[in-house]
């Protein structure tokens, strides 16, 4: 028997979530001082998004297209705030298989890309 979770998923294209850093902020303010075990938050990037999600979300609403990164939680509330802050589209109560997104998700966000600073 396959386990199903239901959970929460907010999904945008590729960098609109986690594009400039700020995201992989908010993931290793969250994880300091939590056990793994204790992650209430996941993010699946567009290389790791698979036609498995993409069918999980389908059911919740219209199918959708290209590539797309997720954010994952059992907590709507967090995600409500998180597509306040980066956008994208939230959709709640979604089943996913058991462990599959966690073993995906194991993942930080990227972190932000070096900026060139010059000294004059």
């Amino acid at each position: 028997m396959i386990a199903v979770r239901l959970a929460s998923v907010l999904f945008a294209p590729p960098g609109s979530l986690s594009g400039d850093g700020q995201l992989r902020e908010v993931f290793e303010e969250r994880i300091r001082g939590q056990e793994p075990a204790g992650r209430d938050l996941w993010f699946v990037s567009a290389d790791q998004f698979s036609e498995q999600l993409r069918d999980a979300l389908t059911q919740r609403g219209p199918r959708p297209t290209g590539p797309l990164e997720l954010l994952i939680s059992s907590e709507p509330h967090l995600l409500v705030w998180l597509q306040v802050r980066f956008g994208g589209e939230l959709l709640e109560q979604v089943a996913l298989p058991g462990a599959g997104f966690q073993d995906l998700a194991a993942s930080l966000p990227p972190a932000a890309a070096p900026v060139g600073l010059e000294v004059r």
